[in-house]
Parts: C-alpha cells; structure tokens; sequence
C-alpha cells in the first residue's frame, strides 16, 4: 500500500488494520517539498505529471506562504510513522535518495 497519510494528500488504506510491517520512504524535504509543488503546478495546469517545472516566481510565491506548513506536515509524517509500529523490526526506512543516487 503506498500513502502519504497522515499528510492531507494521503490518506489511510482500508487495510491498515491488516498492515503489521512497512517499507517507509523518506525523501529529504529540500527535495520532497519543491517537488510537491511541481506537482501541484502540473495538476493545476493540465500538464503530464513529472514533465515539468513550475515557474520560479511561482515557487517563491507558494514557498512564502506554506513551506513552513509543509515542512511541519513533513514532521507528523514522520512521526506518525516511527510511532506507527511497536518494533523496529516491523518497519524499515529507506531513504529516497538511497534508492535514487
């Protein structure tokens, strides 16, 4: 099951109950956040998801005004997550970075 949950673009699997283990992803937020945006931007403007850039004018704009909200969404995310099983042995945490470089 992949999911963003606890952010408000996520949301819980009707499984979770059933869910005992998990693969958690992390992406660093210098990274993550900007590439939210992008996707809000190509949502926004009917394009194909990963095919572009938003403006930087745009970014600056939305990064004034709700990259501190998004980088405490960030923090729950993470928390909800580490909290969400009793052992570690029932989670793993990979960075994005990991898998990417």
């Amino acid at each position: 099951v992949k999911t963003h949950y606890p952010h408000k673009a996520g949301k819980l699997s009707e499984l979770d109950d059933e869910i005992k283990r998990a693969i958690i992803i992390i992406r660093n937020p210098m990274n993550a956040i900007p590439s939210f945006f992008n996707h809000i931007f190509e949502i926004q403007n009917d394009l194909a998801i990963h095919s572009q850039r938003a403006p930087v004018a745009d970014w600056i704009e939305w990064r004034d005004r709700l990259a501190m909200q998004q980088i405490e969404d960030f923090g729950k995310f993470i928390d909800y997550w580490m909290g969400r099983f009793d052992s570690t042995d029932d989670r793993l945490l990979v960075t994005y970075e990991a898998l990417t470089d």
